[in-house]
């Protein structure tokens, strides 16, 4: 099961080719975890008695909309050369 949420992770946080962690996909990956923790809190504990499903949803849609324009702004990820013989 950990290795499940491991490889799950790391595709999460890495660029295409699963070699280097891509800034976008971990402010991505962050985000939401942050907003599930906060949404949950607010469901079964009073920390967060104002936080409720729709803010929740405005949140999340900002999230995505900045995790999406981010991934269209950045460079395109440079295939690696497989021709040269190693």
């Amino acid at each position: 099961m950990l290795a499940i949420i491991s490889k799950i992770l790391k595709d999460c946080t890495t660029d295409e080719f699963g070699k280097d962690f891509d800034l976008t996909n971990v402010a991505g990956t962050i985000g939401f975890t942050v907003g599930m923790v906060m949404y949950l809190i607010s469901q079964f504990t009073s920390l967060l008695p104002r936080f409720d499903l729709s803010q929740f949803a405005l949140g999340f849609s900002g999230l995505l909309i900045a995790t999406g324009v981010s991934q269209r702004v950045k460079p395109a990820a440079v295939v690696p050369d497989v021709s040269k013989g190693t």
